[in-house]
């Protein structure tokens, strides 16, 4: 990973600020408090979101910013080769990836989706980053977690979780393969077994089946006797319901007969109020029929009166309408006088109308007039807008040449920027590759001259009895000539050294001749830049001029247009409109006597319909007065009203007794028909008698019966329960077969099963154990591995106090002081053994676990260390552009800007507040070299 760009707006400290990131090692300083660590914070924030922020969201916002001003930051990094962008404010987040083109491409939108997506590229999470590639003041702990978590972390960062994982997969895979077979072994059943209770069932099936023949003819004995009882039950029960039947009938006519006798004494009761009734009503029927007189002169005296009534209200609205007629002929004669005034003033009237056409006349003319002169002045402007498009014709017939010959030029000159650019490629590939090619083989002449030297020491330490490598025997007197060849050995291995590290310090800058051509391509790529600007130029001003040359056949046509109106527009006399104005204001009293005449004279139909509605109306009333009748007398009606009144009572009584006198002959009959009906049930009860003593049923015959019927259905019930268990067991003994058979087909399977799971069981088995040991040598390999990389690292920062440093299998460190452990260590050599630790752990990434990982970012680690300390490190930044090609360090302390190809100055700002970054200009390297030499 390297940095390329971050942006910062309203974060912390800052307002606004923007750095570009180069190779090599970067000096960011300044002082306590200036917003240098704020920095590595964006970076942080802008890659793992809030996770990374030292405090809660809300204290993100710049203090002095405005109101509605917003926390952003845009950090652009380049991981392994391609390059991402990724843009974060405390609500949202975006990652995008640059195309070959130069866009953007969006990956990722939202803070945790972009979460996800960095942690992915990255290969690590925040805490991971943070302890590998990224260490800060106070918190240089080496990974603060349990033994097991650290152990986790460590394989992971080093991509060897991998191979964890892949033993709990197969571990998985064997532990379902163990549980399987051993419910298959549980499952199998002993084959003998089987087969001998298989024999069993099919003997005992032979057994049921000759039962069961058995059987069957038996319960067709039985069936025969059940249905000869069954037919003499059958007839016995018939008897039987026969008998029950006329029992019953018997039972219904002795009632019917005692209903007969107690009708007969109600009739006869009712018989005798009869004749009582019909003596009353002879006693009061002359004086309801004087009533039914009464009645009917009081109904038409009532319809007399309500004639009375009629008449009098017919004539009072006969009344009302006469006086309403007078006042209607009034009214029309004047409205007639008016009329005829209107009349007079018809002439005066057309005149005007005549007048006030001309006029409207006119004033069309004077709008025209004005719209005559707007058209010849659009047609002047059009006439000279076509002169000037036939002049720019011409211009754009040159201009189009000219643009020709720029694509031509730019075409050449993105030929030679590419052919440039391929060539600058191939020459850093090439010195890239050499540069590879003699690191490698300085470390592998590196660890053979170590290997030269131990085998030297080793000689001299054991003198003559040192043995041979080859055939494992004492030297003797080969010892001095093996030793003096081994020293040459080492002697020509240490001068090949040398002379790669030559060749090394040659190729750590670009080679001339890619400096040239960088030269060269950015001469040719600003002569193609000028030349597409002029290209785009030409182009903007040929569609300019096509764009005015289309319109001109819609000008032409817009002219000719205009010139038609033009031609259908008449003249105007303003002297004539001024006359007839004149004339027509002095019509204008007549017109309002007019208008006032005629507004008056609307009223006019309205009366001439009213009247015509009141004629109507009196020939209607009188028509009805002459239609009612007459003759009523008050006293009369009164006189009848109180006759009536006194013989009502007697009415009412005579009509109530009216409808039982007519029930006479109706009762009569009823009497007659109760007699008959007695005598008709009494000789129903003698015929039902002797039919009961003709039919013979007898109660003891049908019980023997029905015993005799009861017993044979219970044989053949018997027989037939017998027979469905015998069928069942039948059933039974033959499902149980076919299970058997089936249980024996399946045991074979499960055998075949489980000696293919088996095999697989013991292949997984060997596969788990292999993947352990190759898990357990990676660990193994791993702490000797990072150990000697971090005594590197404390060798030189302790200036060779401190040159062994061991791990335990919990990666916990131990401090060798002259082979001896050191138990107690002060705050500031811990905090130099962490920062190895983490140093070696970011190299060992860097080299062996594949991450692209080329960053390394060393926030403040110099504050517990002395001056002797941090110039160690600083000689360390050095040897680090080994394994690191952009490192960043934070610090107060000045002098670190020696060990720096570049040192950005960090300072506040007092009058804005906000802080700002501003770069330091570097001496090069050859006045450095002068003054080394001064």
């Amino acid at each position: 990973m390297r940095l390329l760009a971050l942006e910062l707006e309203n974060f912390r400290q800052y307002a606004h600020a923007q750095i570009a990131f180069e190779s090599g090692v970067t000096a960011i300083v300044g002082a306590n408090g200036a917003g240098k660590t704020t920095l590595l914070e964006a970076i942080l924030w802008a890659l793992y979101g809030a996770r990374a922020a030292r405090e809660g969201a809300e204290t993100l916002r710049f203090l002095w910013s405005q109101g509605g001003a917003k926390v952003r930051v845009q950090l652009e990094f380049e991981l392994g080769n391609r390059s991402y962008r990724v843009r974060r404010t405390p609500t949202d987040a975006e990652l995008a990836q640059l195309n070959t083109d130069g866009g953007w491409l969006p990956l990722a939108r939202g803070t945790s989706a972009v979460n996800r997506q960095v942690e992915q590229l990255l290969g690590m999470n925040h805490l991971q980053f943070q302890t590998s590639f990224c260490a800060r003041q106070k918190e240089l702990e080496f990974l603060g977690y349990t033994p097991q978590k650290r152990r986790e972390e460590i394989s992971r960062m080093l991509g060897y979780e991998r191979v964890g994982e892949a033993v709990e997969a197969i571990g998985r895979a064997e532990r379902e393969l163990k549980a399987s077979v051993e419910g298959l072994r549980q499952g199998l059943g002993d084959p003998r077994a089987l087969q001998e209770q298989l024999q069993s069932v099919e003997s005992a099936l032979q057994q049921t089946e000759t039962a069961l023949h058995a059987e069957q003819a038996a319960l067709e004995q039985a069936t025969a006797a059940r249905d000869a009882a069954r037919a003499h039950y059958e007839a016995q029960t018939a008897l039987r319901e026969q008998h029950q039947r006329l029992r019953q009938q018997q039972s219904l006519l002795h009632n019917d007969r005692q209903h007969a006798e107690r009708r007969i004494e109600e009739l006869r009761a009712q018989w005798e109020q009869l004749k009582a009734a019909c003596e009353r009503y002879k006693v009061i029927k002359p004086d309801a029929d004087r009533y039914r007189q009464l009645a009917q002169q009081l109904a038409a005296m009532e319809q007399l009166a309500q004639y009375a009534e009629q008449r009098a209200q017919l004539q009072a609205r006969q009344d009302a309408l006469h006086q309403r007629r007078k006042q209607l002929l009034a009214e029309q004669a004047e409205l007639h006088e008016k009329q005829a005034r209107l009349h007079a003033l018809a002439p005066q009237r057309e005149r005007a109308d005549a007048l006030q056409q001309e006029l409207n006349r006119l004033r069309a003319a004077a709008r025209q007039a004005a719209q005559r002169a707007r058209i010849e002045a659009q047609l002047q402007s059009l006439r000279e807008q076509l002169e000037s498009l036939q002049a720019k014709a011409t211009e754009r017939d040159a201009l189009a040449r000219a643009l020709q010959e720029a694509e031509a030029d730019l075409r050449e000159r993105q030929r030679v920027c590419a052919a440039t650019e391929a060539e600058l490629q191939r020459t850093l590939q090439a010195w890239s590759q050499q540069r590879a090619q003699t690191e490698a083989n300085w470390r592998a002449l590196k660890a053979t001259l170590e290997q030269q030297r131990a085998r030297i020491q080793q000689l001299e330490s054991l003198g003559e009895s040192s043995v041979c490598p080859t055939c494992g025997q004492p030297l003797g007197d080969a010892y001095q000539r093996v030793l003096t060849e081994a020293q040459q050995e080492a002697q020509a291995t240490e001068r090949q050294l040398r002379e790669l590290q030559k060749q090394l310090r040659a190729l750590e800058s670009e080679p001339r001749e890619a400096h040239a051509m960088r030269e060269q391509l950015a001469q040719q790529q600003q002569a193609r830049e000028n030349a597409q600007q002029e290209l785009a130029h030409r182009n903007a001003q040929l569609r300019q001029l096509e764009n005015e040359l289309h319109q001109a056949s819609a000008l032409q046509r817009q002219q000719r247009a205009l010139e038609r109106d033009l031609a259908q527009i008449p003249a105007y006399d303003p002297q004539e409109e001024a006359r007839v104005q004149a004339e027509l204001d002095a019509l204008q009293d007549a017109l309002r006597q007019a208008h006032a005449l005629e507004v008056e004279l609307r009223r006019l139909p309205a009366v001439e319909r009213e009247l015509q509605q009141i004629e109507h109306e009196l020939r209607r009333i009188e028509t009805e007065l002459a239609d009612l009748p007459e003759g009523y007398d008050p006293d009369l009606h009164t006189a009848l009203r109180e006759e009536a009144e006194q013989l009502r009572p007697l009415y009412e009584e005579s009509l109530q007794l009216a409808p039982i006198i007519r029930q006479r002959d109706a009762l009569r009959a009823q009497i007659e028909e109760a007699k008959a009906a007695q005598q008709t049930i009494a000789e129903r009860l003698a015929q039902l008698e002797a039919q009961l003593e003709q039919l013979g049923y007898s109660e003891q015959a049908y019980q023997h019966a029905a015993d005799a019927y009861q017993q044979a259905e219970a044989h053949v019930n018997a027989h037939e329960r017998a027979l469905a268990a015998l069928r069942a067991e039948h059933a039974s003994q033959t499902a149980l077969r076919e299970q058997l058979r089936a249980q024996l087909e399946r045991l074979r399977e499960l055998q075949r099963a489980l000696r293919e799971q088996e095999h697989q069981l013991r292949m997984h088995s060997l596969l788990r154990k292999a993947m352990q040991e190759f898990r357990i040598d990676l660990n193994t390999r791993l702490r000797p591995t990072l150990a000697a990389l971090a005594t590197e690292f404390l060798s030189a920062l302790t200036n060779g106090r401190y040159t062994e440093l061991e791990i335990d299998e919990e990666y916990r460190f131990t401090l060798l002081d002259e082979g001896l452990r050191k138990a107690v260590i002060s705050g500031g050599e811990e905090d130099i053994v962490n920062l190895s630790l983490r140093l070696a752990l970011a190299r060992l990434i860097t080299e062996r676990a594949g991450q692209p990982m080329s960053l390394l970012i060393l926030d403040e680690v110099f504050a517990s260390l002395d001056a002797e300390r941090r110039h160690s490190v600083m000689e360390l930044l050095n040897n680090l552009r080994t394994w690191f090609d952009q490192i960043l360090v934070i610090s107060h302390f000045e002098e670190i800007n020696e060990a720096a190809d570049r040192c950005l100055r960090v300072r506040r700002n007092p009058i804005t507040r906000a802080s700002e970054i501003l770069e330091d200009a570097l001496p090069d390297l050859a006045t450095l070299d002068a003054a080394l030499e001064e």
